[in-house]
């Protein structure tokens, strides 16, 4: 996995869909922690909001102490296994679309930026 990518340090949280999602309101106090913990930990990895599929390490993403239950599978359904060039990962489907869509966001406005450099120097 690739190192956090400064570029892409927020992404729009959807309250109502998460608070109004089904599996969501079945989930324990625990399991919605775990669950937008992940969803940030996937996001500020900054490798297209991959995750690793090893469950323990996933467990210590979010802090689970010796003892704790592990990640809920409802949990971890939210995160399916994907395999990418041969590799298996995990990645939530709704946040690697708003990965994209920031991405397009940053790399227009750095578009936009230089273009409107490039402008500013012509016209100086």
């Amino acid at each position: 996995m690739t190192a956090h990518n400064p570029t892409l340090t927020r992404f729009d949280f959807h309250v109502f869909k998460f608070m109004h999602s089904p599996d969501v309101q079945t989930m324990s106090r625990i399991e919605r922690g775990d669950y937008f913990w992940l969803i940030c930990q996937s996001w500020a990895i900054g490798n297209n909001c991959l995750l690793p599929t090893d469950e323990k390490r996933l467990a210590r993403l979010v802090g689970v102490q010796p003892g704790e239950p592990d990640i809920s599978p409802l949990v971890l359904e939210k995160f399916p296994v994907e395999n990418i060039d041969g590799v298996e990962y995990r990645r939530n489907k709704v946040l690697h679309k708003e990965w994209l869509a920031a991405l397009k966001r940053s790399n227009d406005g750095r578009k936009y930026g230089r273009k409107r450099w490039r402008k500013e120097k012509e016209a100086t």
